[in-house]
Parts: structure tokens; sequence; C-alpha cells
């Protein structure tokens, strides 16, 4: 196993996130990566992921090619911190990602294009426990970055909602919990130590005692 450093911006200029590993060093083996992304790529990352802020993104790489093989396998663990406002109260919501995926790479295009030739025009059958079909590798090689990128836009909660938000959308509030209550709440607050089943009891009970 090689450990090989990546430099940023080695990549598509158009990427916010790029991290290439190019086609000479995919020969038959495994490569090992780490990198983080730099303050200018995470705040680029928050821009199009539409997001207040991405902060402390790193990850972990494996890329394992066997043999002659076409096929290279990427293996990738990230994790992130989040922050983008709930969707209820525009609360700040920070949430912390750990995700790990597997994505697979072929280095012939040929073989994608030829595949989807031989298809054309004829029922397809998909079996959803089959692996995915491997997507192409880019001209210069794989950009690992690119890839993270794609799965963190996947990880972040589309929803984010502050914390002691009821599902329905009611704030649960501390005051309501034992502090000082309006009159209103006061009015409208249920005896406690009620048992609701006890009052439906006793109204079956004097019904039937009517009755007789």
């Amino acid at each position: 196993m090689k450990t090989v450093p990546v430099e940023a911006g080695s990549g598509q200029d158009t990427v916010e996130f790029s991290r290439l590993v190019s086609v000479d060093d995919l020969r038959p083996g495994v490569i090992e990566r780490d990198f983080v992304a730099d303050p200018e790529e995470s705040e680029a990352l928050a821009g199009r992921f539409g997001v207040t802020a991405v902060r402390n993104l790193k990850v972990h790489a494996v890329l394992r090619r066997k043999g002659r093989n076409h096929i290279v396998a990427l293996e990738g663990r990230f994790e992130a911190e989040v922050e983008q406002p709930c969707v209820v109260t525009l609360e700040p919501v920070i949430e912390t990602l750990s995700e790990s995926f597997v994505l697979r790479f072929t280095l012939d295009p040929t073989k994608v294009r030829s595949e989807s030739a031989d298809g054309a025009g004829l029922e397809i059958l998909i079996d959803p426990e089959a692996d995915d079909p491997p997507e192409p590798a880019g001209e210069k090689g794989i950009d690992v970055g690119e890839a993270v990128a794609q799965q963190l836009s996947v990880a972040i909660n589309p929803y984010p909602r502050a914390q002691g938000l009821a599902p329905g959308g009611e704030v649960f509030s501390a005051v309501r919990k034992g502090g000082a209550q309006s009159e209103d709440d006061e009015t409208s607050e249920k005896p406690e130590g009620v048992n609701p089943f006890a009052i439906l009891e006793t109204l079956k009970s004097g019904k039937k005692d009517s009755e007789d």
C-alpha cells in the first residue's frame, strides 16, 4: 500500500473541492490518501449546497485496482460539520456528519459505451441487489474530492430542525415545563394526577346505573 500526498486544485478548475488521482497513479495495487478542505474550499462547498457553513471536512480514501482490470474501487470516509438554518425557527442548526461510501470507476470508457449500445432498443432487466455499473473516470483520472462532495451533499439533512422542536412544529417551552405560566396556561391547565381512563370508567358506570 502506498500513501501519496494530494495537492489542492489538481482537478478541474470548476470543481469546489478537487483532489485528482491521475491515470498514471492508478496502476494495479492500492493507493491510500488523506486530505482536508481548506477555508476557501469549505466556503465554496457551503455555497454549492446552500448551507450556512461547512467546517472541518476530513477525508480518508483508498483506491484499489486488481491486476490489469480496468475497474477501480474507491472506498471513502469523510467527517464534516455542517451549519444551516432550522426550517421552522431559522435558528442555526449544526450537524456533525461521519459517512462511508464505496464507488466503482472504469478506466476504459469504451466498456460503458459498448454496454449501452448493446442494450439499445432492448428490454433491460434490473437486479436491485446487483452492483451499480461503474462510472467512467475522467480523462485525467478520478477526482476523489468531487466524489466526496457528491456524497456529502446526499448526507446533509434537507430539513434541519432546532433542538426542542416538536414533530408538528411547536417549540417545547421551558416555561410550560415548570417555569412561570401565563393566565391562559393556568386556566387551561388540566388537574394533575387525573387519569383519563378513570374518568371514562366513571362515566360508563354512571350511565349504567341510570339505565338500571
